[in-house]
């Protein structure tokens, strides 16, 4: 694995939200420190602004890790539900029974924990992605800031982390009294061409990198002109590069590379992120939409070439053994191949009727809505997992991995019928390519196993992998290999 490659103790680019390799430098700490210490000060409403992908996810994980144990906290990851719902997870993260209850009751609830709470330490609620957040909401805000207020200053304290599209909203006179609340704001903003080498410098030394000069200085030019500073798009540009660096048994990361990186991945990416759509008008309407981070995934991205075509030579025996396909015309010998299934047909949401909507639905709502694909990355760590499930012989876990219309049936960790063992050997040129809504993970392979007269044969081919977000994670969808004789020379 690339890891052991260039001499890494994990992987310093992973894209999930980890407050280890938080960048401490000049603006980070100030927006840390600022929002602390509103904490601390019951400054009561604190905004932490910035673009997509500039670390506000993170930097919230690191406030909630480093808080002092007397400070209880929420998070709220649903945003774009009503008020009511949020008020029912707020309480029960608190511990607070709300079955059955109406939202007064719920409040007067709240209002007697902290006053009880108040004596020995505060209350934090945390939105991520804020400026998604219905009006309504944002206007009930002060509701909460209001219940119980100790020495002039609220016991209940609120943090929104959002988009600068929330700046916007603020400044509309409907929201004018919540406005007028915000005690502190904090902003984190893209990084210059200096900070981007101290960010990637600082990430390699957090993973115990051999080498912290690993990035050549043209390379480091090449990442801050085209992330433009968005720590996000540099963990994507610098993990794909020391993959691709990796496969060409590259010791460095070069310039040229990052161009090649760049040219797969800017087809997918706009700089300024994609905003998070305009919330509904509160008709009544309380469908609740997951966010990009409802669901944390505390996943490593761990993949390299070795690891993957290591996958891919195991999975090929397997597929020979017990084919996985329920139905499917014969694939040309010697090649074994597992058909992709049909993707499922979209769902459309339903309202109940006591929840249906005042006000008439868009013209477009009834379309159905496309599914992006995962990430390349997000695609990959599937496949790793896969291997290492695989590997470990575990069943469940390589079948807990595919989407439920692709699970394989009978016995999958079939390597060697003989059981004389198989040999792997990985090739060179791992591809992942997003194609519609999945990703195409193909590893090339060769495989020495034992016919049953324990007689050697090796066989070379291609192992793919198709990857789609299934219940709002990546999937395995459709699982194929050709092989055949090695050539002989």
């Amino acid at each position: 694995m690339y890891r052991a490659f260039f001499g890494l103790g994990e992987a310093p680019f992973r894209i999930t939200p980890d407050p280890r390799f938080l960048h401490h430098d000049a603006v980070v700490d100030a927006a840390l420190s600022a929002i602390a210490t509103g904490i601390t000060e019951r400054a009561g409403l604190m905004l932490l602004v910035g673009e997509v992908g500039t670390g506000k996810t993170t930097l919230v994980r690191q406030l909630l890790d480093s808080l002092p144990e007397r400070v209880r906290t929420v998070l709220v990851l649903h945003p774009t539900v009503g008020f009511d719902e949020i008020l029912d997870h707020v309480l029960l993260e608190l511990g607070i029974p709300v079955t059955g209850a109406a939202r007064d009751v719920l409040l007067e609830r709240l209002a007697e924990f902290l006053r009880e709470h108040a004596r020995d330490g505060d209350v934090v609620v945390f939105f991520d992605e804020a400026q998604a957040l219905r009006e309504a909401t944002l206007a009930a805000l002060p509701e909460l800031l209001d219940l119980v207020v100790v020495g002039g200053r609220p016991a209940l304290q609120i943090v929104l982390a959002g988009q600068p599209e929330l700046d916007g909203r603020l400044a509309t006179p409907a929201l004018a009294r919540l406005r007028s609340r915000v005690a502190v704001t904090a902003r984190l903003e893209a990084l210059s061409r200096e900070r981007v080498a101290a960010y990637i410098r600082a990430r390699l030394e957090r993973a115990q990198a051999r080498d912290l000069d690993l990035f050549t200085a043209d390379a480091l030019d090449r990442i801050a002109a085209h992330s433009q500073g968005i720590p996000r798009v540099i963990n994507v540009l610098c993990e794909n590069a020391l993959v691709a660096a990796f496969a060409e048994g590259q010791p460095r990361i070069t310039g040229p590379l990052i161009e090649t990186v760049w040219a797969d991945y800017a087809p997918l990416h706009h700089p300024g992120g994609t905003p998070m759509p305009s919330p509904p008008p509160d008709a009544g309407l309380e469908l609740e939409q997951a966010s990009a981070a409802a669901a944390p995934r505390a996943r490593g991205r761990q993949l390299a070439l070795a690891a993957a075509a290591v996958a891919a030579l195991a999975l090929i025996p397997l597929l020979a053994i017990r084919p996985w396909q329920r139905a499917a015309a014969p694939p040309p010998a010697p090649a074994v191949a597992v058909p992709t299934p049909p993707a499922p047909e979209p769902t459309p949401a339903t309202v109940p009727p006591d929840t249906a909507p005042e006000e008439p639905a868009p013209a477009d709502a009834a379309l159905p809505r496309r599914v992006a694909p995962p990430s390349t990355l997000d695609a990959l760590d599937v496949v790793d997992r896969f291997w290492r499930a695989y590997q470990a012989r575990d069943p469940k876990g390589v079948r807990a991995l595919f989407a439920p219309d692709a699970v394989p049936e009978g016995k999958i960790l079939d390597l060697d019928p003989t059981g004389g063992g198989a040999l792997v050997e990985p090739a060179a040129r791992l591809e992942a390519k997003p194609v519609g809504d999945r990703v195409t993970v193909r590893v090339p392979f060769l495989l020495t196993t034992h016919d049953d007269r324990g007689r050697a044969v090796r066989r070379q081919g291609m192992a793919t992998w198709e990857i789609a977000m299934r219940d709002g994670a990546p999937r395995i969808v459709a699982l194929a290999s050709e092989s055949g004789p090695v050539p002989r020379r």
